[in-house]
């Protein structure tokens, strides 16, 4: 098409057509500037699907760890062997029975067991440490982007203090006991209990008691900090879920 241009200015040129010329010059100067515009558009175009293609990526990834997060928190509050509702159950009835002495002892075993385990989670956090890399202003919602960032910096880290603080209260207070005035009995298959080893000096053991009352203040704890922790990540879910649908 330029050629063809040039060929035709030459020969208005020699014809000495100079209006001509001119008219058909700024006609060329047109269109190589609406080539470059249309070029322009095309390239903007590409980089907004590219965008778009890697936001919605970030989100899928985010999404997919707060589904497992949501089902590790549930885990661990409610639904799992070994969750804050059963601790708490049996410690609950561990001190009324130490205080009130209103239970058989032989039938305490389990609660016992409950004693020496916390509830365990696992976070994870690889989509949003992928989007952080990626950079956070890839998410076109700003509100959504606030909501992302309060979460991983506030909501989980929350959550994990007082998760660090069963762990601790375990290892620093109730392994003591555990190791020290308790024994393992095999029930069935990878089945095993706990009971004491001298049951009356245990009942009379005010430290014992002091430190199940200890424990059992950090379990609430846990669970009112992580029953949190679950509710925001379900609704962040929501947001995501939504803005995946609309895009």
């Amino acid at each position: 098409m330029i050629k063809f241009f040039r060929h035709i200015r030459q020969r208005l040129l020699t014809e000495n057509k100079f209006s001509k010329y001119l008219l058909y010059a700024v006609g060329e100067i047109v269109l190589v500037v609406i080539g470059i515009l249309i070029a322009l558009q095309i390239n903007n175009w590409n980089e907004e699907r590219k965008a778009t293609r890697k936001e919605r990526q970030a989100l899928v990834e985010v999404l997919s760890d707060l589904e497992l997060n949501i089902a590790s928190l549930d885990h661990a509050l409610h639904t799992g062997p070994i969750s804050a509702d059963s601790c708490l159950y049996s410690i609950d009835i561990l001190i009324k029975h130490f205080t009130q002495d209103g239970v058989d002892h032989d039938s305490l075993a389990q609660h016992f067991s409950k004693l020496f385990h916390y509830p365990e989670m696992d976070i994870k956090s690889s989509g949003y440490e992928s989007l952080t890399s990626m950079g956070m202003d890839i998410i076109t919602d700003d509100h959504l982007r606030s909501e992302i960032g309060r979460f991983y910096t506030y909501s989980i880290p929350a959550a994990q203090r007082s998760y660090d603080e069963i762990r601790d209260d375990f290892y620093n207070y109730m392994l003591f006991y555990m190791r020290n005035d308790f024994e393992s009995r095999h029930v069935s298959g990878t089945n095993w209990i706990r009971i004491p080893r001298e049951y009356n000096n245990l009942l009379s053991n005010g430290s014992f008691i002091e430190s199940i009352k200890c424990f059992q203040g950090v379990l609430w704890y846990f669970k009112g900090k992580v029953t949190t922790t679950l509710k925001d990540c379900e609704q962040l879910k929501n947001k995501i879920d939504s803005k995946l649908k609309v895009s």
